[in-house]
């Protein structure tokens, strides 16, 4: 009666772990697509803020190059407003990166999870296990994709902490001295690799949604498998 019972027990468990797995691809996808919208937001306003950046910087080298004090002052105080406004946004991208690196570590944990359940259900002597090896092979599939988005992840964090560094380096090094066009110079090249770098994530964000929607599908199959 005990060997029943606990036969049942696990009858009735495992399809509570699928459905658990596919409410987390589910909530993943939704959160994918989420962050595909933010992303093209992103790159809109961040391309019309570097244009205007650009033309700042050219009408000041230009006001230099004449010696227009009084423009320069203005342009001055412009620019700087500008770079303070790019590295409060890079704060807000670093908050932001460390928010995809801790879901990106889940993601391979919920995997890990499937792995050793997989691995569990081929130990045991009876049960279809083609299916089991079937399923093993895509969580392992699966667990390799996730571990990839958080080397990607980290690589995108790592990059933008340096940003800001070089950013908040640069804008003092301006504001000290009204007369560093070079500083002027790097700190638009740190806008242009953001604008990168922001592309980049977004295809890496469509990347990661066609791989959930992959892995929802996959739990609904196996759902109905066990149904």
């Amino acid at each position: 009666m005990k060997k029943i019972s606990t036969i049942l027990a696990l009858f009735l468990f495992v399809p509570t772990i699928i459905m658990g797995q596919f409410g987390q691809n589910i909530k993943e996808k939704r959160q994918d697509k989420k962050e595909i919208k933010q992303s093209q937001k992103i790159i809109i306003r961040d391309k019309q803020e570097l244009n205007q950046f650009i033309i700042k910087a050219k009408e000041y080298r230009k006001a230099d190059s004449l010696k227009s004090t009084l423009k320069i002052k203005n342009l001055h105080r412009g620019i700087l407003a500008d770079m303070e406004r790019e590295i409060n946004q890079t704060k807000l991208k670093i908050k932001e990166a460390k928010t995809e690196v801790t879901r990106s570590k889940k993601e391979v944990r919920g995997e890990n999870r499937e792995i050793k359940k997989d691995l569990k259900d081929l130990s045991q002597k009876n049960g279809d296990h083609k299916d089991d090896k079937k399923d093993l092979a895509r969580n392992k599939r699966d667990k390799r994709d996730d571990i990839r988005d958080t080397k990607d992840d980290k690589r995108d964090l790592n990059q933008l902490k340096k940003r800001l560094t070089s950013q908040i380096k640069l804008k003092n090094k301006f504001n000290k001295n009204k007369n560093n066009l070079k500083a002027l110079k790097r700190f638009t090249k740190t806008l242009i690799a953001d604008g990168i770098q922001n592309k980049n994530e977004l295809r890496e964000d469509k990347i990661e949604l066609k791989e959930d929607i992959k892995e929802t599908k996959n739990d609904r199959i196996e759902n109905r498998e066990i149904r």
